[in-house]
């Protein structure tokens, strides 16, 4: 076959590539909504870092993806499979074909239309989607030199390159993996099993409650995973509705400076993906009949997300012009938002039977 492009959606979250790889996929599949609506409610921040960095909470960052229902998922070492086996070319294609995406850490400084292309190396995760063998290139999905997230297409070669290159200054040992993933049709599978990955999961109600009295609690969510793996140090991280005492700390300090640097807009732009996704989660569940009467319920968290669109878009304009009375506004309302958040969320609660 001389092409094959895999379906792909626009992702709700975009903060962080592992999320939006993930659920770029998954939209595509009906059956995939109560997963991701029963999901995306923790959030946790850096208490230590310089900057302004949250995250949602999936449990264990790195491997989430295995925990996903209905997915199947396989990695290979990388500097293995460089090694022992080298046709990454190939490789992508014969996934391609039978149906798996790919996510993997490539230089990005062989990869067009990326902020580092031709000018530092740069280690990033990307995701190949689809090929054409006339053209001989790869398509792939994540953010290009305007930090859009958008499509794109990279020659065979140049991504050879990209994925042989370990000279970013900023890889890690999570970099070291091709990971190929797809959602498994249950008709596919000999054994089913419910107590495996691949049956249908129903909208967790039970879980989506837990999951908010501990976002209005600042709850340390690891905790409930010390059976895996060590929770993470109350010290150096944050959880839920706290966030936005930490913004307005960090903003304090900001505003206490001479010389102020650039804010991290992706984290303020994902406070607004979380308020965006709590949102079309209570219009999904009523329209499932779920919940029911959230009117008033929908145009609170409608309010909010509004005002997490006038913070991102203060922040923005502040790292144009350094303005600090933006900064002051910013910390308003974020004290703004954390007070209708926590009465808007207690409301979500009334109303999950």
């Amino acid at each position: 076959m001389s092409e094959k492009l895999l379906p792909i959606t626009e992702p709700p979250i975009r903060l962080f590539v592992n999320h939006a790889y993930i659920l770029s996929v998954l939209l595509n599949y009906e059956k995939c909504l109560p997963w991701i609506y029963s999901n995306y409610i923790q959030i946790y921040f850096l208490k230590k870092s310089q900057n302004f960095s949250i995250n949602f909470f999936l449990g264990n960052a790195t491997k989430y993806f295995y925990n996903i229902p209905f997915l199947e998922v396989r990695t290979i070492d990388k500097k293995f499979f460089i090694d022992k086996l080298d046709d990454i070319i190939k490789y992508i294609i014969d996934n391609i074909d039978f149906g798996y995406y790919l996510n993997t850490i490539v230089d990005e400084y062989y990869i067009p239309n990326s902020r580092a292309y031709s000018k530092y190396h740069y280690m990033h995760l990307i995701m190949v989607y689809g090929y054409n063998s006339d053209r001989k290139h790869f398509n792939i999905f994540g953010f290009d030199n305007n930090h859009n997230f958008t499509k794109n297409h990279v020659d065979f070669l140049a991504f050879k390159k990209a994925f042989n290159s370990m000279k970013g200054n900023n890889k890690n040992v999570r970099d070291h993996y091709i990971m190929s993933y797809k959602v498994k049709d249950v008709n596919e599978i000999e054994y089913p099993q419910k107590n495996f990955n691949y049956f249908d999961y129903q909208l967790d109600l039970k879980l989506i409650k837990e999951s908010i009295r501990e976002y209005l609690t600042s709850q340390n969510s690891s905790e409930k995973f010390s059976m895996f793996y060590t929770p993470m140090a109350n010290d150096e991280f944050g959880f839920g509705i706290g966030v936005y005492d930490h913004l307005t700390k960090y903003f304090e300090k900001i505003l206490n400076q001479d010389d102020c640097n650039n804010i991290d807009f992706r984290s303020i732009h994902g406070l607004l993906e979380h308020k965006q996704l709590m949102l079309s989660r209570v219009k999904y569940m009523q329209k499932n009949s779920y919940v029911d009467n959230c009117d008033m319920l929908i145009v609170m968290l409608r309010d909010i997300m509004n005002q997490a669109i006038i913070l991102r878009n203060l922040v923005f304009k502040f790292n144009i012009t350094k303005d600090k009375r933006l900064i002051e506004r910013g910390a308003y309302i974020a004290d703004k938002i954390k007070k209708a958040e926590y009465d808007a969320l207690s409301l979500m609660l009334t109303k999950i039977n």
